[in-house]
């Protein structure tokens, strides 16, 4: 359980600090829309690797490193993304009840 969350942190620790970056070179897109973009461009990378991985490892366990990323990875990024768009959403419901 503990992997799972140092894991989950890493991914949100990676996925803020480039938010941060971008934010400072001057994108005027939302936080909450670079986010999830970096939070997709995550999850296509754990996919991309799991099927390299399901492609060409050979031996008995064949294939274990790209299950074990989509069981682990898969659901971290999804929560991560469904955790951005609430708190997007009540961001939005505040700035329009601040109007």
């Amino acid at each position: 359980m503990k992997t799972v969350l140092l894991i989950a942190l890493c991914i949100a620790i990676f996925e803020l600090l480039v938010t941060k970056i971008v934010e400072v070179l001057g994108c005027k897109a939302s936080p909450y829309l670079i986010f999830a973009v970096v939070d997709l461009t995550v999850a296509l990378l754990i996919v991309g690797f799991a099927l390299y991985d399901f492609k060409n490892a050979v031996g008995e366990f064949a294939g274990i490193l790209g299950q074990l990323a989509l069981m682990i990875g898969g659901p971290i990024v999804a929560v991560l993304l469904i955790a951005d768009l609430i708190l997007w959403k009540v961001a939005k419901s505040q700035d329009k009840e601040q109007e």
